[in-house]
């Protein structure tokens, strides 16, 4: 999908929606005001951080380029399919959960952030959780245990 439409972005998920997809792979942080965005990178194309700028400002990027909430993808999904959710802001798992506390269909969240994972774990989260492995394959979670 991402070579016919931006990833992460409504259109995208609308057409994986449209074209049967039984999961959606998302990618979050949060904005200075504190809204959980979905966005692939840390930094916008223009080199200014997500969490660096107000949420209002995310929306009147031009179109197609705007960044969605969490929120507005959990209401175009409305749980026709599972969410796959990757924090990949920093200590922002509360604010995730609370708004994916919200969405009716099955969620998972996973992230490079072993003891983010090991928070949620800890708040008996209802999520099921997954820690990504770094791309050299190597993990020692007893490290931060």
């Amino acid at each position: 999908m991402p070579r016919r439409i931006r990833e992460n972005t409504l259109a995208s998920f609308a057409l994986a929606l449209e074209s049967g997809a039984q999961g959606i792979e998302l990618d979050v942080h949060t904005t200075r005001d504190g809204v959980v965005v979905v966005h692939h990178d840390p930094a916008l194309s223009s080199g200014e951080a997500v969490h660096a700028t107000d949420c209002a400002a995310l929306q009147l990027l031009p179109a197609g380029s705007s960044v969605p909430t969490l929120a507005d993808v959990c209401a175009l999904v409305r749980g026709r399919a599972e969410l796959f959710v990757e924090i990949k802001g920093a200590g922002i798992e509360r604010e995730v959960s609370d708004v994916l506390d919200g969405y009716s269909g099955p969620v998972a969240i996973h992230s490079f952030d072993v003891a983010l994972i090991e928070r949620l774990t800890r708040s008996h989260t209802r999520f099921r959780l997954g820690i990504l492995p770094p791309e050299d394959g190597s993990i020692d979670i007893r490290e931060s245990m």
